[in-house]
């Protein structure tokens, strides 16, 4: 076969596994407790797919020896009629809405149907090694590594794409991560709630305020040390109904503002200050629009939000009305959360942080109970921790099309906050 055929025929092998592989994850991630023989063949189909695309990758270094060595260690009609048997035996056993009743009838579609699938899983292993032979050697030969490098290399690609648990660890362990960000978005605090907690908090935005960043400083290590949450996000909250509506403005709005030392407005970005926050007040103010300086002044490159993760505005806007709702729906009655007014997470912020994820306690005094979300993609994975009870937490998929409660969110990136299905 010419490269050009072959090409054409990994692509076609891509598309139809990219296919199979969502209608695997909806099954796991609807089914509670889903069978391991199903999370197997997940995580087997995932790695066929990740070695496809990596091999549609190397197209462009294919010559006609590539070709020949493909040819002798792969063979693509036979894997696409594999992954076109599995789609359709997929198709019967996944369920539909996430209710009870169709639960109840994929998992018999799945005991039925079991003894096929485990036959299937076999072969699709075998093609994903054979992918991982012809991968490894096309990289080592037009790559100035040896063909154990290209394999460790290989291997390593296969488990950081591997199915993954998106929420592995209990609620308390999100706000002591420094990985984690942690949106406060409490706008109104009065009695009874007052604490020193509370009182840390508004010194805090009094010192930045007032430009007293030593001080502002010190209160943000006292946060880390007495709480263990980094503060450097916070923005100030009123203490009566009768106080001015909130700014929204974060001690990096308020350095951009009141023109603080280039040094400072550096220390608070190390610290973790998103470049994306938006305020409140004034038409969704990032820092930077704040700066009153000329645009050599070097506040404007410290400054300049650093985008690590692109996604369509139309898309973050839809996934955060989604999310908003979500949020309503699980808090309408709680009259304390509606009390302090709450500014609900922005989800731009997620764009610019090394790590997707980020929690949201709906009482910081209360270590455990809000909400942990991340990105997948162009979809948002919510966990809501023990809203309605201690232990009550709920899993969901939030896409442009819909909200979608689920058992166990699986993700296929291990970078960080994820562990393997069944470990």
């Amino acid at each position: 076969m010419d490269p050009v055929s072959l090409v054409a025929s990994v692509i076609t092998i891509v598309v139809t596994c990219q296919l199979v592989v969502q209608l695997l994850r909806y099954t796991v991630e609807a089914l509670k407790e889903a069978p391991k023989a199903l999370t197997n063949l997940l995580n087997q189909t995932q790695g066929l797919h990740v070695m496809l695309l990596r091999l549609d990758g190397l197209k462009n270094r294919w010559g006609e020896h590539s070709v020949e060595l493909l040819e002798s260690v792969f063979n693509e009609a036979q894997c696409l009629a594999c992954i076109e048997t599995l789609r359709k035996m997929v198709l019967e056993i996944a369920p539909s809405g996430g209710q009870r009743l169709s639960e109840a009838y994929s998992r018999l579609r799945w005991l039925a149907k079991k003894k096929d699938l485990n036959s299937i899983t076999e072969a699709i292993q075998r093609h994903k090694q054979d992918l991982v032979l012809a991968v490894t050697l096309i990289t080592a030969e037009f790559s100035a590594i040896s063909e154990k490098e290209a394999q460790r290399q290989t291997e390593e690609l296969l488990d950081q794409t591997a199915p993954h648990l998106a929420f592995p660890e209990p609620p308390p362990v999100y706000q002591e991560r420094q990985d984690v960000q942690i949106w406060f978005g409490e706008t109104l605090v009065q009695d009874p709630d007052w604490s020193p907690y509370y009182q840390k908090r508004y010194d805090l935005a009094n010192a930045v305020t007032a430009g007293e960043w030593d001080r502002a400083f010190e209160l943000l290590e006292q946060a880390k040390a007495l709480y263990g949450q980094c503060w450097v996000n916070c923005i100030r909250f009123r203490i009566s109904d009768q106080d001015r509506d909130p700014s929204g403005y974060t001690p990096l709005h308020q350095a951009a503002l009141f023109g603080a030392p280039v040094e400072v407005v550096q220390k608070l970005v190390e610290l973790g200050a998103w470049r994306t926050a938006r305020s409140i007040r004034g038409g969704d103010n990032t820092p930077l629009d704040m700066v009153q300086t000329p645009e050599w002044d070097p506040l404007h490159r410290v400054l300049m939000p650093i985008i690590r993760h692109t996604v369509p505005s139309k898309t973050l806007d839809e996934l955060q009305h989604r999310l908003h709702s979500l949020i309503f729906s699980e808090m309408r009655d709680d009259p304390k959360f509606h009390s302090r007014q709450m500014r609900l997470p922005d989800l731009y912020v997620l764009t610019e942080l090394e790590v997707l994820a980020m929690w949201f306690p709906v009482d910081p005094s209360i270590r455990d109970r809000g909400f942990f979300f991340r990105l997948d993609d162009r979809e948002l994975l919510v966990k809501s921790c023990n809203i309605h009870g201690k232990y009550s937490n709920r899993q969901y998929r939030i896409s442009v099309e819909g909200c979608l409660p689920i058992h166990e969110a699986v993700i296929f990136d291990s970078s960080a906050m994820a562990y393997p299905i069944g470990a």
